[in-house]
């Protein structure tokens, strides 16, 4: 399925999105990424019900945060989930860290990527 080139929002308009939400509606950037990881997921499993295996390739970037979330969800779901990790952790954010302790708490399994 492709979406017309108007459905689409470049990355500095997302960015201001997420600050409107953020500091002028009061919403958490946690509960931002809580609500794009479960709408990922949603996605994955509507498109491969059957899948038994996802590996989330996670760094210490601003998405990071979402994929351990994405991560986390499948994993207690029972999905067998490898996440992968790639960069410094310690450069993540607070959010972000966030997100890593819950995907470190769920069943997903994590490797580091040499």
């Amino acid at each position: 399925m492709t979406v017309p080139d108007s459905q689409l929002y470049s990355a500095a308009q997302v960015r201001e999105l997420d600050r409107i939400a953020i500091q002028e509606f009061a919403i958490p950037g946690l509960t931002l990424m809580r609500r794009a990881a479960e709408a990922c997921v949603g996605e994955l499993r509507r498109t491969w019900p059957n899948t038994n295996l996802v590996r989330v390739y996670c760094g210490s970037g601003n998405n990071a945060a979402d994929g351990y979330i994405v991560a986390g969800i499948l994993a207690n779901q029972g999905v067998e989930v490898q996440v992968i990790l790639i960069g410094d952790l310690e450069k993540l954010s607070s959010d972000g860290k966030t997100a890593l302790k819950y995907c470190q708490d769920s069943a997903a399994t994590m490797v580091e990527d040499d």
